[in-house]
């Protein structure tokens, strides 16, 4: 009985072991995709960034938003002018813009 004893002991032992193994193989392999899947998410980031189509469009995209707050404080600065009228301002019946409220005379 004491021989089964050792034995059933070592069995564990040995099935623990195994587990402990298992694990850190798995341990193993997760790490190794996760560094595998951030390799790939840097070459396409890396893609992106380095080609030329990629810089065109960015340059694209920047000019057509510059343009576009260009536009809108134009308008506003015309607005405010009497270039086109000013809502400050009250225009008279000749289409003049009547600052006199505005200049308080």
């Amino acid at each position: 009985m004491a021989e089964e004893e050792k034995d059933e002991v070592l069995d564990k032992k040995t099935a623990k072991a195994q587990e402990k193994a298992a694990r850190a193989e798995a341990k193993a392999q997760k790490k190794a995709d996760r560094k595998k899947a951030k390799e790939l998410n840097d070459d396409l980031d890396m893609d992106d960034e380095t080609s030329t189509g990629g810089k065109i469009a960015v340059f694209f995209v920047t000019l057509i938003i510059i343009l576009i707050w260009l536009a809108i404080i134009v308008r506003v600065i015309r607005s405010c002018t009497g270039i086109r009228g000013c809502s400050l301002c009250e225009q008279n019946p000749a289409g003049q813009c009547d600052r006199g409220s505005v200049d308080g005379g």
